[in-house]
């Protein structure tokens, strides 16, 4: 499911500040699952909440764990033995190897993302650690990694996007979609090295919707969201969202099988769930 994504959306307004020692509040809490057919896939689930801060502001945490290459997590355990025969050079290259297990993003007081972490561990390492730290600035987007760094500089402010599979995250962008004109962005990537891109994103309203998730049937509003970067080719997602804005489900174009789709939810602040049919 690497290859397919949503993005985070990171305001280029504001500073990327969030005090992370206060006390939180729980405001809601679900569970993403990829479903392929309507069937689970093993070990794809997010576990994510959102809390709302002392001084009104959001944090936004996701769990996850991704699953390593055969190949490399079976040269990261034969080169874990001292006594094995695994060559210098090809430890050090499995070492660079990291699985991301939790995201973490701080948002402004009208939910709006400001900057976000991710988290993880090396294949040669137990270690949970930052793999990517992102802020953004009115003039400049900058992201670091463990030996990696990229910045791009603007001449007027867009938002940073996190290429990323987890449907929270689209949030606010649907929130805001109400004129249909796009909206200049920055997408990040993290492949073998952070990239940096300019890009648009538009989003098409559906309108009503019916949505099937598992067995079950569900009132929805469609949406369709399309990114274009400047170099790399343009990627369309398919979203259900209830009454409320909750987003229900996402599909990538060209994936009919495939539906990352909210199967659990429990919302702090106003119990109602949503609606099926």
């Amino acid at each position: 499911m690497q290859k397919h994504f949503v993005y985070i959306a990171i305001l280029g307004l504001l500073s990327a500040s969030c005090a992370l020692g206060q006390d939180k509040e729980k405001v809601e809490e679900g569970q993403y699952a990829l479903l392929i057919k309507g069937a689970r896939a093993a070990g794809s689930e997010h576990t994510w909440t959102l809390w709302r801060t002392a001084d009104n502001r959001y944090e936004l945490e996701d769990h996850f764990q991704e699953q390593p290459d055969p190949a490399a997590a079976m040269i990261a355990a034969l080169a874990s033995d001292r006594k094995s025969r695994v060559s210098p050079e090809l430890r050090e290259e499995v070492g660079k190897e990291a699985l991301r297990t939790a995201l973490i993003l701080q948002y402004d007081t009208k939910q709006r993302p400001v900057s976000f972490t991710v988290k993880g561990k090396y294949l040669m390492q137990e270690q949970i650690v930052d793999l990517i730290k992102c802020s953004s600035e009115p003039t400049v987007v900058k992201c670091s990694g463990k030996k990696d760094k990229a910045e791009l500089k603007l001449k007027e402010p867009r938002e940073a996007l996190y290429w990323y599979p987890f449907p929270m995250l689209l949030k606010p962008w649907l929130t805001a979609a109400t004129s249909g004109d796009p909206t200049k962005v920055v997408t990040v990537t993290s492949g073998k090295k952070l990239q940096l891109e300019r890009a648009e994103i538009t989003i098409s309203d559906g309108g009503p919707d019916t949505l099937t998730i598992g067995d079950r049937q569900f009132h929805a509003h469609k949406y369709q969201m399309q990114v274009k970067p400047e170099v790399t080719g343009p990627a369309t997602l398919t979203l259900w969202t209830d009454s409320k804005g909750t987003i229900l489900a996402a599909q990538p174009q060209g994936h009919p099988d495939e539906l990352v789709a909210l199967v659990q939810y429990k919302n702090y602040s106003s119990p109602a769930v949503p609606a099926e049919k």
